[in-house]
Parts: structure tokens; sequence; C-alpha cells
């Protein structure tokens, strides 16, 4: 088994083999190149595994180790481990947070080498200088004259362009389609909107232009031709490409790390992890109903995936307790949204996903914890968050009662709306409900 599985990790995995009266004799052996130090090792071996190898390693040594434990096992000389069950959620969580820690390094990682990266293509097309330059062409589109600040952008002089046409310069590119009909558009004089050409110059390299074209008369109003103005704009679409790569990668890196954080949780608290799903759920149809444009509404989704991310550090007996809580009991859960908020407040998320856990047991009429902010002073991803996760909670089955509904769900909001919960979010949220009535089914 490797160590970091999409699914269940090989910790896991191999302890509940290990637990399983069907397959619990099955040797079990650890092959990972990355979580290898001493602490993965004993975790490995205290929940049972038989054995385990450091990739990389060769052929004649992997073999000679798989076949002395396949020996051992078959002899009954393996030994057999079994963690209790805080013992391991207690190693477990180590381990977990050490590999989250070392995702977050490969991402930041990844994030230097990608502004390197940028910088260096930066440096490449230092060069390259946006000019203008004038053309003419005739009813055929054949080049009657062209400036001589064309050499700067496409090497060619004046001379030599004079007598090509357009079909001469351009490129595949699909976005080259539109120029015979912009041509002809002008040359039917109703000029287009600047557009855009991609185009070989001398040196072959490809550049691209943007076009803006007017129609040329002759003493009797017919249309000759054409006059227009090129604009070299190849250093802003690289540029552009650039950052759209660079924006997507950050982005892709920090919605993989929220989705890790998530699984962190599952592993610990299914309960707590099915939860946040559905606050996540319900929040995003809030904020469509709102009108809120895709990112925000990416972020929104996001953080209530890991608003309750903080009862990490809450006893998981205290999490699934059966019967009510205590007082001193309540007042340990309580401390899960400042301990969220510690966890992820120096991370340079683009959303404010920090600030989405700290505040959502905050209350309007600033009755809630652990600020005691008031109206306007929440954000508005909390506000949401504070109304969905009161929804469920109630809507949903929890440790200590049964489901109580969508129904008790609407009253329960209704009770605090204005004063608890924002009046205008209540309105939506019960729209929402009565449009999705098996939301939590």
């Amino acid at each position: 088994s490797d160590v970091l599985m999409p699914q269940m990790d090989g910790f896991e995995f191999c302890r509940k083999v290990k637990e399983d009266d069907t397959f619990k004799n099955i040797p079990i052996v650890f092959y990972s190149a990355q979580y290898t130090d001493d602490a993965d090792k004993a975790l490995a071996i205290d929940v049972g595994a038989e054995g385990f190898i450091t990739k990389p390693i060769e052929m004649d040594k992997f073999l000679e180790i798989i076949i002395k434990i396949l020996k051992q096992s078959k002899e009954g000389k393996t030994p057999k481990k079994s963690l209790q069950n805080i013992k391991f959620d207690q190693k477990h969580y180590e381990i977990q947070a050490k590999m989250l820690d070392k995702k977050l390094h490969e991402l930041e990682e990844q994030n230097k080498k990608l502004q390197e990266s940028e910088a260096n293509y930066k440096r490449l097309i230092e060069g390259l200088s946006g000019d203008y330059f004038i053309f003419r062409h005739d009813i055929n589109g054949v080049l009657t004259y062209i400036s001589p600040t064309v050499k700067e952008t496409m090497g060619y002089t004046s001379q030599e362009c004079k007598g090509l046409s357009y079909g001469d310069f351009l490129t595949p590119n699909p976005i080259n389609a539109i120029v015979d009909e912009y041509t002809n558009s002008t040359l039917n004089g109703t000029p287009p909107p600047m557009y855009e050409v991609e185009v070989y110059a001398k040196d072959k390299t490809k550049k691209f232009l943007q076009i803006s074209e007017h129609p040329l008369f002759d003493e009797n109003e017919n249309i000759i031709g054409a006059e227009g103005i090129a604009h070299n704009i190849t250093l802003q679409k690289i540029t552009q490409f650039l950052e759209e790569e660079a924006v997507k990668k950050f982005h892709d890196g920090m919605v993989d790390m929220i989705k890790a954080f998530s699984m962190a949780i599952e592993k610990r608290d299914s309960y707590t992890a099915g939860h946040q799903t559905r606050v996540s759920e319900l929040a995003v149809l809030i904020a469509n109903k709102l009108g809120w444009d895709k990112n925000r509404i990416e972020g929104l989704k996001l953080g209530a995936l890991v608003h309750d991310i903080g009862k990490i550090a809450v006893p998981i007996e205290i999490l699934s307790k059966p019967g009510q809580l205590l007082p001193i009991e309540f007042s340990l859960i309580q401390i899960h949204a400042q301990v969220g908020f510690d966890i992820l407040k120096d991370i340079e998320f683009p959303w404010p996903i920090a600030q989405m856990i700290h505040q959502h047991h905050e209350r309007i009429d600033g009755s809630g914890y652990p600020l005691g902010l008031k109206g306007d002073e929440m954000i508005e991803e909390a506000k949401i968050l504070a109304i969905a996760d009161v929804v469920e909670a109630v809507a949903s089955h929890r440790p200590y009662r049964p489901a109580l509904g969508i129904d008790a769900a609407i009253k329960e909001i209704k009770n605090g709306q204005g004063t608890l919960y924002d009046s205008y979010i209540v309105d939506i949220c019960i729209e929402v409900l009565g449009e999705n009535r098996n939301l939590f089914d």
C-alpha cells in the first residue's frame, strides 16, 4: 500500500484490514517515496503492517523483502499490533497535518517557480516593441502603401510589402477566418469594429495585430480600397496568456488545498464533513439567488466546505456525543471558529476564507461568538453561512437527536429574522428551500 491515496490513506486502509476477521491475516507492506520518515514508518507498524519499503529500491532487494515477509506470515511470526482508537486518531492526525503542511509547501514552491518562469518570459519579450503602422490596399486586397514603421513589427521594408496582400502574411490561426468577411464589409462601405489577426513576420515569428480600417473613395464616391492602422499587440497577448496561466495554476492549487483540508476533517469526523458539504450546497444556492458572480460563489463554496475545520481541536468524543452536552463541553466546541481562523489566517486565498470561518457563528445583534460582531461588521459570506449552518443543523440528523426537517429549519430562521440573521438573506433562503425541498435527503 502507498501512504497517500485518493479516498483513504494507507494507515487507515491497513488499520481497517487488520481489524477485519476475514482479511486480518493478509500481510500488508507500505511502499512509499514521499512519506518515509520515522513517524510514518512507526505508525505503519503500529497499525499492523508487516513492513515498510522506501522507493526507489532495486527489484532483487524488493523481492527479497517480500519473500521474507510472506514466509514469516506463513509461519505466524509477523507482529500483530492494533492501536487504540484515541492513540491512532492522535498519531494519524499528526501524520495528516504533516502531509497537509508538505502539500502547502509544494504549492508555495510551485507558485515561486511560476513567478520565476513568468519573469523569464517577460525578459524574453522585452525586445518586442509595440508600434503602429499605416496601410492601404486596393479593392482586391493588394497593398498599395504601408508606412516605414512596419519594419519595427514585421521586419519588412515598405517596398517589400508593396504588391502583397493580407493572405501572404496570415497564419492558419482560426481567428483569421474573419479577415475576408471584415475586408469585404469595409469595401462595401460598412467598416467593421477593430479586430485582431495573427501574422507571420519576415523571420517567420508570429505577431498579433489589432486592425482598424475604413473605405477609400475616388472623386466619384466609388470605393477603390481601404486604409487602416495596425497596432502590434503581441506583447499584450503574451502577457495576458502568462497572467491567465499563472492565475489558473494558483487558483487550482488553492482549490486542491481546500479539498485536502476537507478530506482531513472527513477522515476524523464523517458527520462534520457531511454537514459541511450540505451547508456548502445551500450557501451556493442562496448566493446564486443573490446574483453573485461565479468567482465569489466559488469562494463561498470552498469556505463552507471547511467552515468547521477548527473542530479538529475538539475531542471526537464530544463531537459525536449522543446526549445533551455539558456547559464545559459546549464551551470546548465554541472554540472551533477561532481555531479554524488561526489555522488558515496566514494563507493568502483569493477569497476571505479565514474570515468566513471566524464569523460563521456571529449574529447580527451581536449575540454570536467569538467576536460579538453586529450587522455590517460581518462579511456577507459569513451572514449566508450563519443561516445555512443553522438550517442544515436543524433539518438534518444530529448525534443527539433525529432530523427535524425543512419546516422546522424554516421556523428557526424566521424566529431569528432581523435579530440573529440577516432579514433579506433569510427571505432568499426560504425561497431556495421552497424550490429544493429534498435538498438534505
